[in-house]
């Protein structure tokens, strides 16, 4: 059996609220936008053919805290989990908030991610 692999959870979110209503689902369930994608072709791209990743066709909307949420992630800075919403009526997901924290996770060769499903 593969060992869940994941980033650290924060137990309290930004808000104060707890966090403790999250899921642990598939990297490869997680649909990539294309500003997702371009940061993986720079970084990690042979992780994503590994992960078979899928890509959403979405505006490239640019990843600009990479550097900082990257570093948070390989310090294992608890970090809250990712909001995202099913994908029509597939087996996948859109990320909603967390965006930097999906390609994170793929860049550390983590095999989940944690979320909220919105």
């Amino acid at each position: 059996m593969e060992e869940l692999t994941y980033y650290t959870i924060s137990s309290v979110k930004e808000n104060g609220m707890k966090n403790d209503n999250f899921i642990l689902i598939p990297i490869q369930k997680i649909l990539f936008d294309l500003g997702m994608k371009q940061k993986v072709n720079e970084t990690c791209d042979d992780k994503a053919k590994q992960y078979k990743i899928k890509i959403l066709k979405r505006d490239p909307l640019p990843l600009n805290k990479w550097n900082t949420v990257l570093s948070d992630v390989q310090k294992k800075i608890p970090l809250d989990p990712i909001i995202a919403k099913q994908f029509k009526e597939t087996l996948y997901y859109e990320v909603v908030n967390g965006r930097h924290r999906v390609v994170s996770s793929l860049y550390e060769g983590y095999t989940h991610v944690p979320v909220i499903i919105n």
